[in-house]
């Protein structure tokens, strides 16, 4: 922290946060940091949801359109967006997590000129209590009873490999698709592209331009 300086503005890593839990548990485990930051001057802020964010859209859109061109035109394969599961509990506190969801999907499908997409959760723990779905490998099966033989998995849920990612689509999602003959491209995660880079730098610009100014 640069002398002078008394506001900070907190990106939350996951564009499509809701009103989660575990945006309450990261506010809990930060309190005591901003209740030290407020004794000393200082204002912290979160940005929170940014699900829709154009430049976030557009860079989906061209990890999509990337697999599509590593499988055969002739296999007009589905895209199936996922993003982790919740409890199902969730819905009775009218979280907006879901609707986001759907919004980012419908919103990256237009700009990426899809025509057959789905989408569905994955990595849903073993807590004993419902999970949202339907979940990945339910969906892969769906797929393969209609008689199509390729799949593109877009995990908008994820921006970057987490194990998620690298385990629960590369490893268990890809050996599910294999017994079926199904062939699964994953699309790439965002990670430290430039494009998303750009689209966060657009995203917290206003941020920084009024913190300038105050």
């Amino acid at each position: 922290m640069r002398q002078g300086e008394d506001e900070w503005t907190g990106l939350m890593r996951s564009a499509i946060s809701g009103d989660s839990a575990a945006y309450h548990r990261l506010l809990k485990a930060i309190a005591p940091v901003l209740r030290a930051a407020a004794r000393r001057g200082l204002a912290l802020r979160c940005i929170q949801s940014w699900h829709d964010l154009p430049g976030f859209i557009a860079a989906l859109a061209a990890r999509v359109q990337a697999a599509q061109a590593r499988l055969p035109a002739a296999v007009g394969a589905p895209v199936v967006f996922t993003a982790h599961s919740l409890p199902q509990r969730i819905l009775d506190w009218h979280d907006p997590y879901p609707d986001q969801l759907r919004r980012t999907c419908e919103l990256v499908a237009a700009q990426a000129g899809l025509r057959d997409w789905r989408f569905a959760y994955q990595s849903a723990s073993h807590t004993g209590e419902p999970w949202l779905g339907p979940d990945l490998l339910e969906v892969l099966d769906q797929i393969r009873r209609e008689g199509r033989t390729g799949v593109i998995v877009c995990p908008v849920g994820f921006v970057a490999d987490h194990l998620e990612v690298l385990y629960d689509i590369d490893v268990e999602a890809a050996a599910h698709a294999d017994a079926l003959g199904l062939h699964l491209v994953r699309a790439a995660t965002l990670g430290d592209g430039a494009d998303f880079v750009g689209a966060l730098a657009d995203l917290l610009g206003p941020y920084a331009e009024e913190e300038a100014q105050a």
